[in-house]
């Protein structure tokens, strides 16, 4: 074992722990406004259904 403090990954990145590549990626204002704003969720939520609805009348 390595006393150091990197981990080698299957695909051969070598992360450090708490360093940079550590953490997830923070979503932006605009991504997080989106995800809050209730007329863009409803929006979203007649899209799906009307791609469901299409495929249930396809089959």
């Amino acid at each position: 074992m390595n006393d150091d403090d990197t981990s080698a990954t299957n695909s051969g990145d070598i992360r450090t722990q708490y360093g940079q590549s550590y953490y997830p990626p923070v979503p932006t204002r605009f991504t997080q406004a989106l995800r809050t704003n209730l007329l863009w969720q409803f929006l979203r939520f007649l899209v799906i259904n009307a791609r469901m609805l299409r495929m249930v009348r396809k089959h």
